[in-house]
Order: structure tokens, then sequence, then C-alpha cells
């Protein structure tokens, strides 16, 4: 259901169709998606769908949103841009519930929700995409492989 309202817009209309196609621009959804896929493979993330590397994109993509949004660039004007930018957000989650109200496809929205609440209103920085998506990675796969060392060092401690 979610991919027919996707393809189609909602009640056949092209109308969100072309709204979606216009917000992706205002963050450029295919760098976006690009820079994931480049990141994704030089850390050898087996799934970008769920996890660290969609809250990366989302994210980036509420950031960047955020930022076009913004009518000034002052705390009033941030707001707004954040505020806008977090509404959409959730209006683009909508169709994921057409993948059924189970437990897991609800704890997958509630992930992009946060991440996408992080982006707009924690998330204050003008970096691009590249640098942000850089700086993410970089922070959270070279935290998991030192974890991944201790844990293997106290194991060999354990023989």
């Amino acid at each position: 259901m979610a991919d027919t309202i996707n393809k189609q817009g909602l009640f056949g209309s092209n109308v969100p169709g072309l709204l979606d196609r216009g917000v992706a621009s205002l963050y450029d959804r295919d760098a976006l998606v690009d820079l994931e896929n480049q990141f994704g493979r030089e850390y050898g993330v087996q799934n970008p769908a769920t996890g660290p590397a969609s809250d990366a994109r989302h994210m980036a993509a509420m950031n960047n949103l955020s930022n076009s949004l913004s009518p000034m660039n002052n705390p009033v004007g941030n707001f707004i841009g954040d505020t806008l930018a977090f509404g959409a957000g959730l209006i683009n989650e909508v169709p994921a519930l057409g993948r059924g109200f189970n437990a897991q496809n609800l704890g997958e929205i509630a992930e992009d929700i946060a991440a996408n609440y992080a982006g707009s209103f924690e998330l204050q920085t003008q970096l691009r995409h590249k640098e942000f998506m850089k700086m993410f990675f970089l922070k959270v796969y070279q935290h998991k492989l030192h974890l991944i060392l201790v844990i293997m060092e106290q194991h060999k401690r354990l023989k």
C-alpha cells in the first residue's frame, strides 16, 4: 500500500508526488542517498534502511530542509524552519503505516521520527550532506569498531 501511495499519490492524484519531488529538491535527496550508499560501502553497512545509516540520512535531510525553509538566520527563523521540516518529516512517515501496525514497523517509524526530530531541532549546523555524513559515520562506526575490539580483547583474557 505504501508503495502505491508513493508512486500514485494519495487518492490516485499526482499532487503528493509533485510535492514530494519539490520538497526533496530543498534538501537534495539524490545527493544524500548517493552519500549514504558511499559511506555505507566504506563502513560495511549491511542494511542502510535501518539503524545508524538511516538515522544519519534522516538527520541530514531534516537539517538541510530546516535550513532551506528557515526564512531568516536567527532563533525565530530557525524555529520556523525546524518546525516546517519536522512537520514534513512526520507527513512523510504516514505512508509507512501501510506496511502494517506490527511492532517492528512501528519501531522503525518511531526511530525515523526521532532522527527527524534530532535533525530538525537538535542539530543546528550549516554542514552540508557530505560533511555531516562523514562526521556521523566516523563517530558511529569508529565507536562500534572500538567496542568490538574491547570485547574481543576481554574474550581473549577469559580464555
